[in-house]
């Protein structure tokens, strides 16, 4: 009889190895054989299939998974091949599971200083993974608000600091992002604007 067992990985962007096991029992150790491991999805086989010998009835090989495998649940099929004095058997209810993983850092930029009710100031975030969307927070700060979808920044005063982190939401590959370290924005008076009237007089 054999029996795999399931195992667990993280998506991730590059190549990575997973162990993958199985043990093989009858009415006596078994040290003879091989057993072949192949992960699929559907009738899709995923990355190269791997043997390994069967030695005191346990096998176990190093699978690579390719790299951007999404996230999801694989089968895991392994098989024996059967020895002098041994059948062959096999193993397909396991299962090869691929969760989200964690994205990398994400970063965002600011103009270093604004004026009071100066328009057109947007915060731009980078950085992260996968396809989800960034937001924006100007969290306690009270020297402006800032949009947060867009990153459009309004400046509602005219001293003080404010200052903005962005993260990214996650999507089917990866979890959300940690908010990104904050950037702050010095915000100064405007300048005033005087205007004067000009008027004539007679004497």
């Amino acid at each position: 009889t054999t029996t795999a067992s399931d195992v667990s990985a993280t998506f991730s962007a590059s190549n990575q190895n997973v162990t993958l096991s199985a043990t093989v029992t009858s009415t006596s150790t078994v040290n003879a054989g091989s057993v072949t491991f192949t992960v699929k999805n559907g009738a899709v086989t995923i990355g190269s299939p791997v043997s390994a010998p069967v030695n005191s009835g346990s096998a176990s090989q190093t699978f690579v998974l390719p790299a951007n495998t999404p996230a999801g649940t694989y089968s895991i099929q392994a098989a024996y091949s059967g020895a002098t004095g041994f059948n062959s058997s096999s193993d397909n209810t396991k299962t090869l599971t691929v969760g989200q993983g964690n994205q990398a850092a994400v970063t965002v930029s600011a103009p270093a200083s604004a004026t009071y009710q100066q328009t057109g100031l947007s915060a731009v975030a980078s950085g992260g993974g996968g396809t989800g969307a960034y937001s924006y927070s100007h969290g306690t700060s009270t020297a402006c608000t800032v949009n947060s979808t867009t990153g459009a920044l309004t400046i509602t005063s005219g001293t003080g600091t404010c200052d903005i982190t962005a993260s990214r939401a996650g999507d089917a590959n990866y979890n959300a992002s940690a908010a990104s370290a904050p950037v702050s924005v010095t915000i100064n008076k405007a300048p005033a604007s005087i205007k004067a009237n000009a008027k004539s007089k007679t004497y």
